[in-house]
């Protein structure tokens, strides 16, 4: 078995091409969490505007704030994770075409992140109400998920039970 050299500048083209693919990756990615956060709460907005738009590292806020770096980290991951989630995007596009308990609900829900209980407290529904209407709001994500995948996957022409 024989092996060819590799030209060192050609793996760093490839090196760099990679970086800045995930640089931009990564800048696409603060811009959307950044654009999404506007509709947090206003403590929760200003966190990941210092970390995504300042370029503040989550130690210094937890210095700044007095709390554990980890803590500051698991804050912002779960942050992210919830602004950049489907059923996050799906709330922020259909809320206006709801009813205001709906509306209200999703809101506290999937854009806030409270459990059934927190948005139970905070709008005083109770919280068969507020579980009802959470449920509502996943029976229409689950449909226009499934109505989406089935137009992304070609149907085949042949029906199994024709044979």
């Amino acid at each position: 078995m024989t092996y060819e050299p590799i030209e060192i500048r050609d793996f760093d083209a490839a090196g760099a091409a990679a970086r800045t693919e995930r640089r931009e990756a990564s800048q696409t990615m603060a811009e959307l969490v950044l654009q999404r956060a506007e509709v947090l709460d206003e403590h929760d907005r200003a966190l990941l505007q210092a970390i995504y738009a300042e370029g503040k590292s989550c130690a210094f806020v937890a210095r700044l704030s007095n709390v554990p770096a980890h803590q500051v980290q698991r804050r912002v991951r779960e942050l992210a994770k919830r602004v950049t989630s489907p059923q996050f995007a799906f709330v922020l596009r259909q809320r206006a075409h709801w009813n205001p308990t709906m509306a209200r609900v999703a809101t506290e829900v999937f854009l806030r992140g409270r459990s059934l209980k927190g948005a139970q407290n905070a709008l005083k529904f109770t919280y068969h109400s507020v579980r009802r209407q959470r449920d509502a709001v996943l029976a229409m994500f689950a449909a226009e998920t499934s109505k989406a995948a089935a137009n992304r996957i070609p149907q085949s022409t042949h029906s199994r039970s024709a044979r």
